[in-house]
C-alpha cells in the first residue's frame, strides 16, 4: 500500500512539475529572459520543427536543458535540511 501510495504521488508531482514546465518554456516572451530563454527557445522549436528532437544526438537534447536543470538542482539544493534524514532521500 506504502508503494502504492508513493507512486501515485510521485506520479502525480511528475505531471505537475512537467506541465509547468511546458507552460514556461511554450510562452513566447520567455525567450527573452537571461537564465532559461535559451532553454526556452529550443523547448520552442518542438512545434516549428516536430521531429527535431528524434533527429539530434542524446546529448545535444539534454544540453539544451544544462541551465534549467543546474537551477533546478541549486533550488533543491539549498532548500535541503541536512538535518532531516527524510529530506535526505527525497
Amino acid at each position: 500500500l506504502i508503494t502504492f501510495l508513493c507512486l501515485i504521488t510521485i506520479w502525480i508531482g511528475y505531471d505537475l512539475h512537467s506541465g509547468v514546465l511546458h507552460v514556461v518554456f511554450d510562452h513566447p516572451d520567455n525567450v527573452n529572459l537571461p537564465l532559461i530563454g535559451q532553454a526556452c527557445l529550443e523547448f520552442q522549436w518542438h512545434h516549428s520543427i516536430p521531429d527535431d528532437l528524434v533527429r539530434k544526438d542524446f546529448v545535444d537534447v539534454c544540453g539544451d536543458l544544462n541551465i534549467v536543470i543546474g537551477l533546478l538542482i541549486g533550488i533543491q539544493l539549498c532548500l535541503l535540511d541536512i538535518h532531516n534524514p527524510v529530506s535526505l532521500v527525497l
